[in-house]
């Protein structure tokens, strides 16, 4: 009785471990949210310049920022969507995905995500934004 008693508790022991690890993998992980470049279309790209917004889409190479976009990392764990400000030096890409609609926001670390448009949306947390504001500049600087 003694040594059922003792399996059952190492069992337990071993599934806890388990859900930890995977709960840990989850959370530090990153995502790769856009997978296939032929599932994305870019639906409008903002600058934002002095607190406005200012349509720049007819300005870039969109199948460049397309490829680019494959390289987008982001956390595993979603957070509820709420409101957030957007500094200047900043950029808002709309795209849909495999048909649903994304926002992307590029900006300091803290601002800096990609968002669901759903009325249940979620946004993720971008594990690269400083290697994206480095990136802007040169998909911007190969104009259409």
């Amino acid at each position: 009785m003694k040594n059922k008693k003792g399996n059952l508790v190492i069992m337990g022991i071993v599934v806890v471990l388990v859900l930890a690890l995977a709960i840990m993998f989850l959370w530090y992980v990153p995502r790769k949210p856009v997978r296939d470049v032929a599932k994305l279309e870019i639906t409008s790209v903002d600058q934002v310049v002095d607190g406005r917004h200012v349509a720049i889409t007819e300005s870039i190479d969109t199948e460049r920022l397309k490829t680019a976009m494959l390289l987008l990392r982001t956390s595993q764990i979603a957070k509820k969507r709420e409101s957030f400000p957007v500094k200047d030096e900043a950029y808002e890409i709309n795209f849909l995905y495999d048909g649903d609609k994304f926002g992307l926001v590029l900006g300091e670390p803290e601002v800096s995500f990609i968002y669901s448009t759903s009325p249940n949306g979620r946004k993720y947390q971008l594990e690269n934004s400083d290697s994206w504001l480095e990136l802007m500049p040169m998909i911007l600087s190969e104009a259409k």
